[in-house]
């Protein structure tokens, strides 16, 4: 060890001891200041909390101060806002690891903090500190040493022990809430980031699932009918990762601001202004940011405008015993362990994962990789044969048009699927494809196609559901009384009635009576004289349903 390493270990060592006995402490012990303190505004600021920029990263804790009490002659414990830096500027090849105490009006490679960072529990353990400081690595949870962690690894453990508490209902859905934890710890490199929508009945797991993604994910907070001002504050103070349970009042016509909050807290950017009272009772006009991982959970499902931000989950109950009987324990060694290699993976790794995210011409590198198994190899054959570098150019040279497309490998999609994948779908998807690209190739094609299944079947949804609005403002408009309407009148009607949303050939009569029993129109009757269908309505059960 170096003397500049061992200088940076024995200045910190009282505070690193005293460091696990400060995390037992209750919240209520915290200094409250989970508003965040605004001290600087410029454009030359970074977030404490968590970010990334000028090569370096920066993760706020608050951290144990040791200090003698002359008055009550005893030592006590305090706490103070701290940073732990790493700076990777390629011409520094060993690269700085600081901790350092945060000051509002000092620098930190050119940057001032614009807040304090709020006062969650520390959730990096003193231990992966002392080692982070000193260039050393915490073993894996296998107990195996290894140079800075790698995401590949870290992927792998979170998937093998999400299999053991949770049962999801498909292979890949294991795959994004591996990535998506992983994600969370990057997320000021995106420019949005997807939320998790959790869908199922009771007992089906949805409750364990964010508790999972609590222990692990960054900075976490679950909250349960939380108000619109204390989201944004712990967003804010915090880069909270948020996990909302129970959230089925969502809905509900005093949650409109809140549900305004999470339509633009997906995407960087995003702020809400208040004016508060400072000293003198002179007010403020301060703004909040709202830009931060989500993971939403209820019965019934969201709104349509809120779910094109994220994924949808649908969970199941388990019929495996050992899954449903398995504990989660928030103090589980193996879960805390994986929690410190993220941190790790996320200040020595960052670098990598912006990279990539901002400097692939992903619709060019998507195309590709969804046409061909083992893509990365083919892709790199063809770049010799052809001398084209452009993924977009190389898929219309004669060499790639040559290459045999294995369909079966398309789970069901055709080749110009692919084209789902754009403007939002694709702005949401970009974090999960960049981290799924630095796991495994492969990873990332199985990613893409579980991403066009997802987006095809919400599509698929969304036309359902704009079908049978539009049925049903037709009925109100030709049910002037109760009795029987032959179908073909009906489809005539729509047909006459349909909008731009709606392909004329998804229209047909079996689609309508589909969409009428789904409505709850079951009375129906052939009329064998004239070759068609009846069916009864009522006038106040489609006004009713209009309603609805």
């Amino acid at each position: 060890m170096d003397e500049k390493h061992l200088g940076i270990l024995k200045k910190n060592r009282k505070d690193l001891e005293a460091f696990e006995k400060i995390q037992k402490i209750e919240n209520n012990d915290i200094p409250n200041i989970s508003k965040g303190v605004i001290v600087n505004d410029n454009e030359k600021t970074f977030n404490p909390a968590l970010d990334f920029k000028n090569y370096t990263a920066y993760i706020g804790f608050w951290f144990p101060k040791v200090e003698y009490n002359k008055e009550e002659k005893k030592t006590v414990h305090t706490l103070k806002p701290m940073i732990l830096i790493c700076n990777l500027d390629p011409n520094n090849n060993k690269g700085i690891r600081k901790l350092v105490e945060l000051k509002p009006d000092k620098g930190y490679f050119g940057l001032k903090p614009k807040l304090i960072h709020g006062s969650l529990h520390n959730r990096m353990s003193g231990y992966a500190i002392k080692k982070f400081l000193v260039n050393l690595n915490p073993p894996s949870i296998y107990g195996l040493l290894e140079p800075d962690p790698d995401i590949n690894t870290i992927f792998n453990e979170i998937k093998t022990e999400l299999k053991k508490y949770i049962e999801l209902t498909h292979e890949q859905d294991y795959d994004y809430v591996s990535l998506w934890i992983i994600g969370t710890y990057f997320h000021p490199l995106f420019n949005a980031f997807p939320y998790i929508f959790l869908n199922a009945l009771k007992q089906s797991g949805k409750t364990k699932l964010l508790s999972f993604i609590s222990i692990l994910a960054f900075n976490s907070k679950m909250i349960v009918d939380p108000s619109d001002s204390s989201v944004f504050r712990l967003v804010h103070a915090n880069s909270c990762t948020l996990l909302f349970d129970e959230c089925e009042r969502l809905t509900s016509k005093d949650k409109i601001a809140l549900r305004e909050l999470l339509n633009s807290g997906y995407k960087k950017g995003g702020t809400v202004t208040r004016v508060e009272e400072g000293k003198n009772k002179v007010y403020k006009v301060k703004e909040f940011d709202l830009y931060s991982p989500k993971a939403l959970a209820n019965i019934r499902g969201f709104e349509d405008v809120l779910e094109d931000r994220g994924t949808t989950l649908i969970l199941k109950r388990s019929l495996n015993r050992a899954v449903i009987n398995k504990e989660l324990n928030f103090n589980d060694n193996v879960l805390l362990t994986i929690r410190d290699r993220l941190y790790f993976m996320c200040l020595t790794r960052f670098d990598r994962v912006q990279s990539l995210y901002r400097n692939t011409l992903w619709d060019d590198l998507l195309h590709f990789a969804f046409k061909f198994d083992n893509w990365k190899q083919k892709l790199e054959e063809l770049r010799k044969k052809t001398g084209i570098l452009n993924a977009a150019e190389i898929i219309e040279t004669k060499e790639c048009k040559d290459l045999k497309i294995n369909t079966e490998e398309l789970e069901g999609l055709n080749p110009n699927d692919v084209d789902v994948i754009k403007g939002r779908i694709l702005e949401i998807w970009k974090p999960i494809f960049s981290l799924a690209y630095l796991v495994d190739t492969n990873l990332l094609r199985k990613m893409l196609i579980y991403a066009i299944k997802k987006t095809k079947q919400k599509n698929e949804e969304d036309a359902l559901e704009n079908f049978d609005l539009n049925l049903v403002k037709v009925l109100d408009q030709i049910v002037v009384k109760d009795g029987w309407y032959p179908i073909k009148y009906i489809l005539d009607t729509l047909i006459e009635y349909n909008s731009e949303d709606i392909d004329a050939k998804f229209i047909t009569s079996r689609r309508i009576g589909r969409s009428l029993k789904r409505l709850g129109f079951n009375r129906k009757r052939r009329q064998t004289s004239k070759r068609t269908r009846e069916y009864y309505f009522q006038v106040d059960e489609v006004k009713k349903s209009l309603k609805r």
